[in-house]
């Protein structure tokens, strides 16, 4: 599937993820482990 994407420096990316599971448990996994979205995004940017 291909995007557009608009290439700007300082820009914000928003994600939706849909989740298979959902509540309080999964945001506390989602939250502490914010530093490997963070590096997966940054991958696939280079």
């Amino acid at each position: 599937m291909q995007y557009r994407r608009v290439n700007i420096a300082g820009t914000t990316y928003f994600i939706t993820a849909n989740l298979a599971e959902s509540g309080t448990r999964v945001l506390i996994i989602l939250t502490e482990h914010i530093s490997v979205l963070r590096d997966a995004l940054r991958h696939v940017k280079s």
